[in-house]
């Protein structure tokens, strides 16, 4: 029996709302097995207080609510059809502390400089998508990644920050798994 082909997902980025959808390439027997879009974000993680992991590419565990209390929605159904869009929230303000967009500021961030220094949010998060068969016979099987998607805060040239989302070339480190 021929391995089940599964196709690289598709981003489509409109006004900061990501859309994903897939290519038909002949072979449809992966939605079968209930295919499923599965987000992930390049992060760290910390092996004591100290010590830190190298970044990497991690799926967080879909609407956890009882280790991590997680409730963002990290996994989609993909379509039947091929190229019917499917719309996602990425609840991305979830990602970065709230700052008021009324005032031309500096937004609150991630770190702090100095004791009584305003935070600044240089940070962008970066996630791809990829599409898994959950159901398949022996486990699941995982398809490839999509391109890179980066979120962050940006000035705009009317002084003001605003949430931007769009495709992003992944650095050499992106392309470790």
């Amino acid at each position: 029996m021929d391995p089940v082909q599964i196709p690289e997902p598709r981003v489509q980025i409109l006004e900061n709302n990501v859309g994903l959808f897939w290519e038909n390439m002949g072979d449809t027997r992966f939605l079968s097995y209930s295919p499923k879009f599965y987000l992930y974000r390049y992060k760290s993680s910390r092996l004591d207080n100290q010590r830190r992991t190298a970044k990497k590419w991690v799926h967080p565990v879909h609407q956890q609510k009882t280790t991590h209390d997680n409730k963002r929605n990290t996994e989609w159904s993909v379509p039947s059809a091929p190229l019917s869009l499917r719309n996602i929230d990425l609840d991305l303000n979830s990602y970065f502390l709230k700052y008021d967009e009324t005032k031309p500021a500096t937004p609150r961030g991630q770190g702090q400089f100095k004791k009584g220094q305003p935070r600044f949010n240089r940070r962008f998060e970066y996630f791809r998508v990829r599409i898994v068969l959950e159901q398949y016979p022996g486990g699941p099987i995982y398809g490839p990644l999509s391109t890179v998607i980066s979120a962050g805060s940006r000035r705009h040239t009317d002084g003001y920050y605003r949430l931007v989302v769009e495709h992003t070339a992944p650095s050499r480190y992106q392309e470790r798994f």
